[in-house]
């Protein structure tokens, strides 16, 4: 899977930042940040690829959420992960499952 420059979610359109930075949420290092307000989504690539694919399907699965109006209260991080790495095995697994949207 190749992550890409634009995402849309929703009604916006998010630019997907990719930075060496480390990236810093609520006092605690992280691999990706949505940003509402901006429409971007950051992915630190000082991991492997697989680690940042997982990490922009976790953030869209913020931005999927939000967008529909869905309160995970407590357990949104614990929730949006499992949710984002079902995705990923699903598209690894699945090579072939969209190929003919194309």
């Amino acid at each position: 899977m190749k992550i890409p420059e634009k995402v849309r979610i929703g009604y916006m359109d998010y630019d997907v930042i990719q930075t060496e930075n480390n990236l810093c949420l609520e006092g605690r290092e992280c691999l990706g940040i949505i940003h509402y307000e901006d429409a971007k989504i950051e992915l630190n690539t000082n991991r492997n690829i697989q680690k940042q694919q997982q990490a922009f399907l976790h953030e869209v699965v913020h931005g999927i959420v939000r967008d529909r109006g869905i309160e995970w209260g407590e357990n949104n991080e614990l929730y949006t992960d499992e949710i984002a790495k079902g995705i990923y095995c699903l598209i690894r697994d699945n090579p072939e499952i969209f190929k003919e949207c194309e």
